[in-house]
């Protein structure tokens, strides 16, 4: 692993490999030296080398969730969400959204997750993986209810958008 590291450190930030390598090396320092925080912080640096990146906070909401700290990783996820909105992207990409979901659901805040998913299913009403992440959450939280009106309304819109009944 130190020989690799030093191969990995000698790639600049001028090679289209520069972010492969960082990941790499962030990788062996959590897989093989076991430092958490050296892992965490080739994230935060790439963080703060691309302000204005999605894909850079992303990264880090990522790392995050792999080192078991959901909390840090919805606020990196939010951030991510932030900058798309301000730069015009889709008025919130569903996989993030997904993914923010699920980083409440891990830092076991489910009234927030559901008040999230329920707020970006509104915003994206199309968009069935949300509502299908919402209605299992309640599912599991038995308010059956609730996800049984919300299966039924996917169901519902499925069936519009074929033009022929299910079963």
């Amino acid at each position: 692993p130190i020989y690799a590291l030093k191969l990995l450190q000698g790639v600049g930030p001028e090679s289209p490999n520069y972010i492969k390598a960082r990941v790499a090396a962030a990788n062996i320092h959590l897989t093989h030296r076991h430092d958490k925080k050296a892992y965490i912080h080739y994230f935060e640096k790439l963080k703060e080398r691309s302000p204005d990146s999605v894909a850079s906070y992303c990264m880090l909401a990522e790392a995050y969730m792999r080192l078991q700290d959901p909390d840090k990783a919805v606020q990196a996820y939010q951030e991510a969400r932030k900058l798309e909105t301000k730069q015009g992207g889709d008025r919130g990409d569903s996989d993030l959204a997904g993914k923010i979901g699920q980083a409440y659901i891990s830092a076991h805040d489910f009234n927030g997750a559901i008040q999230y998913l329920e707020e970006a299913v509104k915003n994206q009403p199309r968009k069935l993986g949300l509502r299908l992440t919402l209605a299992d959450l309640l599912m599991k939280l038995a308010r059956y209810d609730e996800a049984m009106k919300d299966v039924h309304e996917v169901l519902c819109d499925v069936r519009s958008s074929c033009g022929k009944p299910l079963m």
